[in-house]
């Protein structure tokens, strides 16, 4: 099922193509996903889905830190943090998981990869943007990116999506994902008028469809983007 994230995201104009995790490397500004974790993340396993651990900086110095913004049953939940840019490179490049529903961001140039990785970190560091790097918790291994690509406060939404590795579908690490999401929005994101999650996938991306649909979203229109229609989703928190 997760094989759908690689296909959820909203495209905007400030992209020349994508999905998630948009910065304009010439292929993305859309609804987006080496160290396996030097720093091991071992969140304590009292931590609860979605629990708050790290949180935003202003200090270049310290931003974004490694530790673990969110953590799951299985997942740490990583700010986009240099040291593994190199292992989100492998897994923009991994056809298996990217096609055929992220060709815009498949294959991708390390040059596109170090410019996507470094806006994705700035926009952390100005609470613009929240997309994690997800960490196996026992084994360090990077199984994914997810989170939310653009968070607008003018619009009062955030624009979730995620990248699953192959290997690693059809095992619920995208609904985890979403659902610590979805927490820290309500519980973080609210007071400061954020109140909707939407996304975007292709029409045909039948599996990230049914996924959006059961966790809540409705259809909400659609856009072009590189040739496609895109259809968007949205959900209302409050």
């Amino acid at each position: 099922m997760e094989a759908m994230e690689a296909g959820a995201g909203r495209h905007d104009s400030r992209a020349s193509a994508g999905w998630i995790g948009g910065e304009d490397v010439g292929q993305e500004r859309s609804r987006e996903p080496a160290a396996r974790s030097a720093a091991n993340p071992s969140p304590s396993p009292k931590s609860k889905d979605g629990e708050t651990l790290g949180k935003f900086s202003s200090d270049a110095s310290l931003c974004p830190g490694d530790g673990p913004v969110m953590t799951t049953a299985r997942l740490a939940m990583l700010p986009p943090a240099e040291t593994r840019d190199g292992e989100v490179l492998e897994l923009m490049n991994d056809e298996q998981t990217m096609l055929p529903w992220l060709p815009f961001l498949c294959p991708m140039r390390p040059e596109n990869n170090a410019k996507r990785r470094k806006n994705q970190r700035k926009e952390f560091c100005e609470k613009k943007g929240m997309f994690l790097d997800l960490l196996d918790r026992k084994t360090g291994e990077l199984v994914g990116t997810s989170g939310f690509r653009v968070i607008n406060y003018k619009a009062g939404e955030a624009e979730w999506g995620a990248v699953i590795r192959k290997p690693h579908q059809k095992r619920g690490l995208c609904s985890e994902a979403y659902d610590a999401c979805q927490s820290y929005l309500e519980r973080e994101l609210v007071g400061k008028g954020i109140v909707k999650i939407t996304a975007s996938t292709l029409p045909d991306n039948v599996p990230m469809v049914s996924f959006l649909l059961k966790k809540g979203l409705t259809k909400a229109g659609s856009h072009t983007f590189a040739g496609k229609a895109w259809h968007d989703f949205e959900k209302c928190v409050l």
